[in-house]
């Protein structure tokens, strides 16, 4: 049975995630210690700087109680800044 480019790509994929996968595993081993939670956070504040803890709540379907626990610990690292809105002097804005 002759390989389609369906097949090729199913193949591609496999081989991206094992790839993905070991690199994590690397990461784990020297880096800091996060949970799936903490990367997507970092993930998105990488895409949208300057994102609301109950935004970021939002996107992840957490609470934002749950969020704020999850960000002191991204804090206390270093990777993400938490500022006031210009705008409005209550709102925190949060940064990668």
């Amino acid at each position: 049975m002759a390989k389609t480019p369906l097949d090729d790509i199913i193949d591609a994929t496999f081989e991206i995630g094992r790839y993905m996968r070991t690199c994590m595993l690397e990461l784990a081993k020297t880096g800091p210690k996060l949970n799936l939670l903490q990367i997507h956070a970092l993930l998105l504040l990488q895409k949208t700087p300057g994102v609301s803890l109950r935004e970021l709540a939002a996107h992840l379907k957490v609470t934002s109680p749950s969020a704020s626990v999850f960000v002191q610990r991204l804090v206390k690292l270093g990777w993400v800044s938490r500022n006031h809105d210009r705008k409005n002097r209550k709102a925190i804005r949060l940064h990668y």
